[in-house]
């Protein structure tokens, strides 16, 4: 494949690229969100936000409960979505202090998983913004940090923010371009 850009630029690119660039396989781009939560009125508040967003909530109430839900979506799904009855989280919420597993030890453990499954997005919550916790939790593997109360704007806006984010995170260079010099067509 040949295109020329601005003026004289030719790129070449091998077909074998442009084939996996079409064949690949897209992010899941499933609805369905892990919320990590010791608190049954904070599981609440946030399903109820999420809910509004259109987006199915599974809820844990420890880290170590939702690395079971976790490794049984990782069976089921053998990293593939299938739409109807995708098990793969599009995003994971999770508070920091909880009995069992707290938050950071989560994210570590998540982070850990191959493929679709260990890159996950994920939001700590806490009612502290503690410069320590913040910098623990990106050390960790978080995303965004979302303080206690949650606003309903700010979680809309880390959510716009990730799906952006998380989607071109999966593109390799060859793919970037691919995709640039096709969608010009």
């Amino acid at each position: 494949y040949q295109r020329r850009v601005h003026g004289e630029l030719r790129i070449s690119i091998p077909e074998e690229t442009i084939s996996s660039y079409r064949m690949k396989k897209e992010p899941c781009s499933c609805r369905r969100i892990l919320s990590v939560d010791d608190n049954d009125y904070n599981q609440m508040v946030i399903g109820r936000m999420l809910s509004k967003f259109k987006f199915e909530v599974i809820k844990a109430y420890n880290g170590a409960g939702a690395l079971k839900i976790i490794g049984k979506a990782q069976e089921t799904s053998n990293n593939k979505c299938s739409q109807s009855s995708c098990s793969i989280f599009s995003l994971i919420i999770t508070d920091l202090h909880m009995p069992i597993m707290n938050g950071l030890d989560l994210i570590r453990e998540v982070r850990k998983f191959p493929e679709d499954i260990g890159r996950i997005p994920i939001f700590l919550l806490s009612a502290s913004d503690e410069k320590e916790q913040l910098e623990e939790g990106f050390k960790a593997g978080m995303d965004h940090f979302i303080l206690k109360p949650i606003s309903e704007d700010i979680l809309k806006d880390r959510l716009r923010a990730v799906s952006y984010t998380h989607l071109r995170a999966h593109e390799t260079p060859e793919h970037l371009v691919c995709r640039l010099l096709l969608e010009k067509k």
